[in-house]
């Protein structure tokens, strides 16, 4: 087997991270590894989210003719306040109004994917709709990857390296990383589930952003 300074670094991180089964033992990884300043600068950036959206909540906005059936808002009929204006004027500008179509699949648990690049943002609304399902970024399956290569190689770990985009060729991957961190979880009391998979998420994202040519 071929080593690689980022392999040996990822696969002793999360060698570590899978024997953690508290929020204090958490923290103190933090602290140990000195990346409290780069949590909270993810924080200001993506502030925590805490609310869902149900599938009912869809069927609602369908039925008053905001969403179509093909999931994509309408914008003849888009609400009308002030918020929601300013928030679908964001959207456009950064070319994205679209994209919410990928969200409502995920949080109606839609099977398959409309396009190979659907992938992260559906997963974000299957997110969205359970407190079950985690968030799944680019960096965290990058990292991820490099965690469970097999047969390790020199050139392996730089083309996972140079992937900057998770499509749907990658739901198995996917998939296996939300068994791992189920498995992780698992150990954690669950009154603290929820906070510990927010920041072991936040670790993860770090770890495979550290790696990202």
């Amino acid at each position: 087997m071929e080593s690689h300074p980022d392999y040996d670094l990822i696969k002793a991180q999360f060698q570590e991270l899978e024997k953690l089964d508290s929020i204090e033992k958490l923290d103190s990884y933090i602290e140990n590894n000195d990346i409290e300043i780069n949590i909270d600068a993810f924080y200001t950036k993506y502030p925590v989210v805490d609310f869902r959206l149900s599938e009912a909540e869809i069927s609602e906005l369908k039925s008053k003719k905001i969403i179509n059936a093909d999931h994509t808002l309408d914008l003849q009929n888009f609400p009308n306040d002030p918020l929601a204006k300013l928030l679908a004027a964001v959207m456009w500008k950064n070319g994205d109004i679209y994209k919410i179509q990928h969200l409502v699949d995920g949080i109606t648990g839609m099977e398959g994917d409309r396009t190979k690049y659907s992938l992260i943002l559906k997963q974000y609304g299957a997110s969205l709709a359970s407190e079950q399902e985690p968030i799944v970024d680019q960096h965290v399956l990058r990292a991820f990857e490099i965690y469970r290569l097999k047969d390790v190689s020199f050139m392996k770990v730089e083309k996972i390296r140079r992937k900057s985009v998770y499509k749907s060729k990658d739901r198995p991957l996917m998939d296996d990383y939300k068994v791992w961190l189920k498995k992780v979880i698992l150990k954690v009391p669950d009154s603290d589930k929820l906070v510990f998979k927010e920041k072991l998420d936040k670790i993860l994202f770090l770890l495979g952003k550290h790696v990202k040519i």
